[in-house]
């Protein structure tokens, strides 16, 4: 019996379908189980931030110069540019 092209097409879609199925289940799986095995001891010194082993010291929230930013975006704006200039040789 031969197969028309929107059977075809159905059992291409079905393939997909099952693998990610599978992969949700193995990522659901593994989330649960690393929650049913991990550790549960939890305490305030545990809970603290950790910062290189030294104690935090002020706010984290404070500003940043513009011109930091600026510097960031222009480095990652070079930085690709010259992803694809070497790319295109």
């Amino acid at each position: 019996m031969e197969m028309s092209g929107l059977d075809n097409i159905k059992f291409d879609y079905f393939a997909i379908l099952v693998q990610f199925i599978l992969v949700t289940g193995f990522v659901a799986g593994t989330f649960i189980l690393s929650h049913a095995v991990g550790p549960k001891r939890k305490g305030e010194e545990k809970l603290q931030s950790f910062e290189c082993g030294l104690d935090s010291i002020g706010s984290a929230r404070l500003p940043f110069s513009v011109k930091y930013f600026l510097a960031a975006i222009l480095f990652v704006l070079f930085d690709i540019e010259i992803i694809f200039f070497i790319h295109g040789q």
